[in-house]
């Protein structure tokens, strides 16, 4: 039985225009045992991070759909272009099938560069996506069913 969640579009807004506080923090490359509970709706999920901070915004239920197109919005500090691709339960590699896309204007109030990617990840299982920028890496596992 998984923890349920939806960061709709609509929940944007509610991503808030005064800076928070902090992302809550997950497991750095977490086995999927803990995904996203309801009370992290609308907010920035970090997973781990090294050089700075890696927030996303996940637009879909949790745990996410097979076969579904998922939209993840991440903010990331640092410096230099922004490479984002994800890992699958059996090593693959897959590239974002839109993106990433720069973004601004957002109330998503993370610090750093905003962009979009959407994904689709073929199989069930634990799926990490990482995110690269010339000083900042980060990361974060996500329970797919």
């Amino acid at each position: 039985m998984g923890f349920r969640g939806i960061a709709a579009v609509a929940l944007l807004a509610t991503a808030c225009s005064a800076a928070p506080s902090g992302p809550p923090r997950l497991a750095p490359y977490a086995d999927c045992a803990h995904p996203p509970s309801p009370e992290q709706v609308g907010q920035g999920l970090q997973g781990s991070s090294r050089g700075g901070t890696a927030v996303a915004l996940v637009f879909a239920q949790v745990p996410l759909k097979a076969g579904d197109e998922h939209k993840i919005v991440w903010r990331v500090t640092g410096t230099g272009p922004i490479r984002i691709f994800a890992t699958g339960p059996a090593a693959e590699v897959v590239q974002p099938v839109w993106g990433p896309e720069e973004h601004g204007g957002s109330t998503f109030a993370y610090p750093g560069d905003e962009w979009g990617v959407g994904f689709r990840f073929a199989t069930p299982g634990c799926w990490t996506v990482h995110v690269e920028r010339t000083d900042v890496e980060g990361s974060l596992s996500l329970p797919v069913t």
